[in-house]
């Protein structure tokens, strides 16, 4: 019938033996160790190039840098905070002692404690023909409402 051998028989055709796993095994771990290699390699080269490529490529230092001079204003606080916590200590300090305010003219500053005892003691001061000691207004000005305007 046909010329094409095995044609006509009834023989399977599979594989007779089994995969050998040990060699697979082998040939995933060398797989591995090799792409782990290549990754660690690679790695320490980028690395290494890029550390020699940062230290050429510096840039030389600012002339204010040279100069040893402040940048021009505004600067910027390096520690905000810090000023802060100055300025409250200072405010507190001048709040709750006495020293002078006017010293040619005799005007002392008293702690603020003090001051609010002595006016609850002695009240505000008045002036001698009954009216409040407020300074008067500048002449020409009107109080809001007052100056017939319309709005």
């Amino acid at each position: 019938m046909s010329d094409v051998p095995g044609h006509g028989r009834t023989e399977a055709k599979y594989e007779r033996t089994d995969i050998d796993a040990r060699k697979v095994a082998v040939w995933g771990l060398v797989l591995v160790a090799i792409v782990c290699a290549i990754g660690i390699a690679g790695s320490f080269l980028v690395f290494r190039y890029l550390e020699r490529k940062t230290e050429s490529d510096v840039a030389p230092p600012s002339e204010l840098v040279r100069l040893q001079q402040p940048p021009p204003e505004p600067r910027l606080l390096p520690q905000p905070w810090r000023n802060m916590e100055e300025l409250r200590v200072a405010s507190e300090k001048h709040l709750n002692s006495y020293g002078w305010a006017d010293r040619p003219n005799g005007v002392v500053r008293v702690p603020i404690d003090r001051a609010i005892d002595l006016l609850a003691e002695r009240g505000l001061p008045v002036r001698r023909d009954g009216l409040s000691a407020a300074p008067p207004a500048p002449a020409g000005a009107t109080p809001k409402g007052m100056s017939g305007e319309k709005k």
